[in-house]
């Protein structure tokens, strides 16, 4: 249930931002982020339609340890796990539709794990007093239309940020960060 914004969901554009220009360097492809829309949510928003990757972060207050994550469609995931590995584009493409995924690929996407949760903690730690920090908490396959699994108990605050994300050639996709209300 969507709730007016506070301080917190301040976060959320900037986090995306960084995100963006991040992934663009890791995975040397173009990144667009089309729209965003930002709302207090008392429930974890889950993603629509098809599997999607959660990847999880850490997200440490000097008093508490939080979870969030960056829910991303499996075929958007599997497009920034190809290219952090270099594969030409006619194997990303074909590659995209698969709902299985060898190690190579997990383990690209831990990698883009730990760079989003990075990109968030420079945006945390610039903004927010000492003792706020963002960690890489591993990644977890999501099935359509469940909620990730998070260290959270139901009704508290998130921050939830929807975004329109391009990624190179392809069609745009609605991927989700969702941040604890800290």
């Amino acid at each position: 249930m969507p709730r007016t914004q506070n301080a917190c969901a301040s976060l959320a554009e900037p986090a995306w931002r960084r995100i963006v220009q991040d992934l663009e360097a890791i995975v040397d492809q173009r990144i667009a982020l089309e729209s965003l829309k930002v709302e207090k949510h008392d429930t974890r928003p889950a993603g629509r339609g098809r599997i999607h990757i959660s990847f999880r972060l850490n997200v440490l207050t000097p008093s508490e340890s939080l979870q969030g994550c960056l829910l991303l469609p499996l075929p958007a995931a599997i497009t920034l796990a190809g290219y952090l590995m270099m594969v030409d584009d006619e194997i990303v493409a074909a590659s995209r539709e698969s709902t299985s995924l060898d190690v190579t690929t997990k383990e690209a996407m831990m990698e883009i794990c730990r760079f989003v949760a990075s990109a968030v903690d420079g945006v945390v730690r610039s903004n927010l007093p000492e003792g706020y920090a963002v960690e890489a908490d591993g990644c977890q396959g999501v099935r359509p239309d469940v909620r990730p699994r998070l260290d959270y108990e139901e009704g508290q605050d998130l921050v939830v940020a929807r975004a329109s994300l391009r990624i190179h050639e392809y069609e745009p996709c609605e991927a989700i960060l969702v941040l604890p209300a800290f």
